[in-house]
């Protein structure tokens, strides 16, 4: 995550953030933060009811974190989170 090489940052065009690869880095690293941090149900208000509904189907906390973070609200780069 931290490992940007140039000074500006990263870009933030439609084709980097949606490539194939880059959405499952952001996916991997969702999951594996979800293990080590408790499951945040206050960021599901912001949630569409369909993902809601998806990601209360999992019986598993990690899994409810995971989806939770790797959700396409909370991918969303617009500020509203």
């Amino acid at each position: 995550m931290l490992r940007w090489q140039t000074p500006d940052g990263y870009a933030t065009d439609a084709s980097t953030w949606l490539a194939p690869e880059a959405l499952t880095r952001r996916a991997d690293f969702a999951f594996g933060l979800a293990g080590r941090i408790s499951e945040p149900v206050f960021l599901q208000q912001f949630y569409a009811s369909g993902t809601r509904e998806r990601i209360a189907k999992e019986s598993a906390a990690t899994m409810r974190t995971g989806l939770t973070l790797a959700s396409p609200e909370f991918m969303r780069n617009d500020g509203n989170l």
